[in-house]
């Protein structure tokens, strides 16, 4: 089947992959993505056969925008619709030197009020890199550098008042940056850095009761490239571990696909888990999507072909964290001038894994309905036991407590010897 079409749109820079499809049931979604003025958001009912378009423009400028967003259900236990957007550039509504903070409801499709993050010293161009996270507190977390490379970084605990907050000294406005909630503490983060200049994917993790940062382990590559993202991650909801998928390289014969498995509890550490797949040129923008149901992993990534003309999507999947991979499925029909791909985790209420890619000849996003996977609501996974103070999921009809899986039955729980009631 031929590929099917989000929609036609102009792209300010090669930087900006399309962010989602943002799932909350197995058929409906958004996909948002920066256009030449503004962000771009259009959604679907019927998982990708047809999309309807909403546009908002942050600002007025056809260029130098740096863009971000973050959905609440990739925090672990966070059941909200929103997904969080900040965008930041030059512009008469705001200037240089302004950033803006908006939702949107994947619900509802309603648009919040925009909102001024901060400002810095000097103006952002088209080639910084910006993230934003939810800690699983609930405090919004905005990280990154302005065309001096001056780092900033603030915090909102409702996206209307924003604070400073300690920084993370990046060294360069072009590093790729990813942020994600800590297990350290529910109110801490872990901001993920490709330098580069150091060719070095680093680990940092924010400490929110002591307003400090804290450098964990770090991992080399060959070379990175300022146009082509070469790293991304999600997050596991099971074990609140973070997923990253790096390309050693970047259009280049030895080129692996690496992925490693972060424990972000106390100093950040991680297992490099079994290369996805080695020596492939002419390939770039990798993605992670996790299965949240059954903690499967998809990776995607541009293979050509030709780099920069002629390119295809291909994914591969792991049922055991990483261990062992599927060989390579072509994911999209028309071979041709692919740039980034998009691609969100599902969670219980179901949805797909959909690759949404952009042609650039074409200047079309697109996505492929038969080779989507289709992932119905996870039925078992609505109830909540309440210990102490505290609900507690239910997976699949048991129940985790610190390590240990504890059986559901009759709707009650056994935690020692005493039956819990589930309501």
């Amino acid at each position: 089947m031929a590929d099917t079409t989000v929609c036609t749109y102009t792209r300010p820079t090669n930087r900006f992959n399309p962010e989602g499809t943002f799932w909350i049931s197995e058929d409906k979604g958004s996909v948002i993505f920066p256009e030449n003025q503004g962000i771009e958001i259009y959604s679907t009912l019927d998982g990708g056969q047809t999309w309807t378009r909403t546009h908002y423009d942050f600002f007025e400028s056809p260029n130098n925008v740096s863009f971000a967003c973050y959905y609440d259900g990739d925090t672990p236990n966070d059941t909200g619709n929103l997904v969080h957007m900040v965008v930041s550039g030059y512009g008469a509504n705001g200037g240089a030197g302004s950033m803006f903070y908006m939702t949107f409801n994947l619900d509802t499709y309603a648009l919040g009020t925009k909102r001024t993050v901060g400002s810095w010293t000097t103006a952002l161009g088209d080639y910084n890199t910006i993230t934003i996270t939810k800690s699983v507190s609930g405090v919004l977390h905005v990280v990154g550098a302005d065309y001096s490379s001056n780092s900033y970084h603030y915090s909102s605990t409702d996206g209307i008042t924003w604070a400073t907050k300690a920084s993370f000294s990046l060294t360069d406005r072009q590093d790729w940056l990813k942020s994600y909630p800590s297990n350290s503490n529910d109110d801490d983060i872990i901001v993920f850095k490709l330098d580069k200049i150091t060719k070095v994917l680093s680990s940092h993790q924010y400490i929110n009761s002591t307003n400090s940062i804290v450098l964990g382990a770090t991992v080399t590559i060959t070379g990175v490239n300022v146009t082509y993202k070469q790293f991304n991650a999600s997050i596991r909801h099971s074990d609140r571990h973070i997923i990253t998928v790096l390309l050693t390289d970047l259009d280049d014969p030895s080129t692996d696909v690496w992925i490693h498995d972060w424990n972000v509890s106390s100093t950040p550490s991680y297992t490099q888990k079994t290369t996805v797949v080695e020596n492939i040129a002419e390939s770039a923008s990798p993605i992670i999507v996790i299965n949240q149901q059954n903690d499967d992993l998809y990776v995607a990534y541009i293979k050509g072909g030709s780099l920069y003309s002629l390119t295809d999507v291909y994914f591969h999947t792991s049922e055991d964290g990483g261990t062992t991979w599927s060989s390579a499925t072509k994911y999209n029909s028309l071979q041709d001038d692919i740039r980034e791909i998009g691609g969100s985790n599902i969670n219980n209420c179901g949805g797909r894994i959909q690759f949404v890619f952009f042609n650039s000849d074409l200047a079309d996003t697109l996505v492929n309905l038969d080779n989507d996977i289709a992932i119905e609501e996870n039925t078992g996974t609505n109830s909540f036991i309440n210990i102490g103070d505290d609900f507690k999921e239910i997976s699949e009809m048991q129940i985790n407590i610190g390590d240990s899986w504890k059986p559901v039955v009759k709707g009650e729980i056994n935690i020692g010897d005493s039956w819990k009631q589930i309501f």
